[in-house]
């Protein structure tokens, strides 16, 4: 049985380079060549990669993924004047004027050695332990490694010379906070490389790290904060009083109540100041913070010294704040 093209099909036609037939149709992956096809057939409307993710129903990482197989292999070239490489990090909004400052992420050395795919693929081919890496990677992200992927890899095990433990780990950690991306797995070994955090120590540091999102998720819902993200300053926070001063809960809890009930609103300024006071002398449970804010007996109910001085001194700063 043969194949031909239904002849009704030609009256509408783009042009595709015979090199991607001939070179990379065994090479590329499926959303590669899907996204080429688009940007051939109406490169205005697919030159961003938030459009090509919209219309392929695919994330944008993905897609990222995918065109930097293209970039790499001298297929596409970026517009004059733009640097940053495609990245599963890039976004359409990463691209505007004047973006807001990303996650406090260090970027990739830009010295470090790029790997084609088929170098790439000679590198595994040629090592037990990179091949071995190559099928656990598939297993942990469920799919098959792309071009990007496998030069991140490669650049993992040969350039930062990181343990085949360390990589895995280190992918796991992405993927359970939701960054299931070769990219940005790249970018948190830089960090991490550059925090002093070896193979010895990134079980614990990834332990310490899950467990402050579990106490950030903890602090979400208590708060009921559902229509945002926390900022940095707030994770600072909970990570002081979970970490440094080893409060539970109900404590925070409670100092939650307080400050709602003093400033109207959620102030985690406010709510720092109380529980710094209580670490400051010594309060370790929601009874003694709670003897701690009762008015001293000599001061009748109602009046404007009701307050413990401790608490009062807190809402004047604040107010100043």
């Amino acid at each position: 049985m043969s194949f031909s093209v239904n002849p009704t099909l030609w009256r509408q036609v783009f042009a595709v380079p015979s090199d991607i037939a001939d070179r990379h149709i065994k090479l590329c992956s499926g959303v590669a060549l899907k996204c080429l096809l688009l940007l051939l057939r109406d490169p205005e409307t697919f030159g961003d990669p938030a459009a090509i993710a919209k219309r392929l129903g695919q994330p944008v990482s993905e897609v990222s993924d995918a065109l930097a197989y293209w970039v790499e292999s001298g297929v596409l070239c970026r517009s004059e004047g733009e640097e940053t490489p495609v990245s599963p990090d890039n976004s359409a909004a990463s691209q505007a004027p004047n973006p807001p400052p990303a996650p406090a992420l260090p970027a990739v050395a830009p010295q470090r050695p790029r790997y084609p795919r088929d170098e790439a693929v000679a590198l595994v081919e040629g090592d037990k332990t990179l091949s071995d890496l190559v099928g656990e990677l598939q297993s942990l992200l469920g799919k098959l490694l792309t071009s990007a992927d496998l030069d991140v890899l490669v650049a993992l095990y040969s350039f930062y010379s990181l343990s085949p433990h360390y990589i895995l780990t280190l992918i796991n950690y992405c993927i359970l906070i939701g960054r299931p991306s070769m990219g940005y797995a790249e970018k948190v070994a830089a960090s991490w490389i550059a925090d002093g955090v070896d193979d010895e120590g990134i079980d614990r540091h990834v332990d310490r790290l899950l467990l402050r999102r579990t106490n950030e998720g903890k602090v979400r819902a208590a708060f009921g904060i559902t229509d945002r993200n926390l900022t940095s300053r707030e994770r600072e926070y909970i990570a002081t009083w979970f970490d440094r001063y080893q409060f539970d809960l109900p404590l925070i809890e409670y100092a939650y109540e307080i400050t709602v009930e003093r400033t109207g609103k959620l102030a985690f300024g406010y709510l720092n100041k109380i529980l710094a006071s209580w670490h400051q002398n010594g309060i370790r449970s929601v009874e003694e913070a709670r003897r701690e804010s009762k008015p001293a007996a000599a001061v009748p109910a109602g009046s404007a010294g009701g307050e413990s001085d401790l608490n009062r001194k807190i809402l004047e700063q604040f107010m100043k704040d």
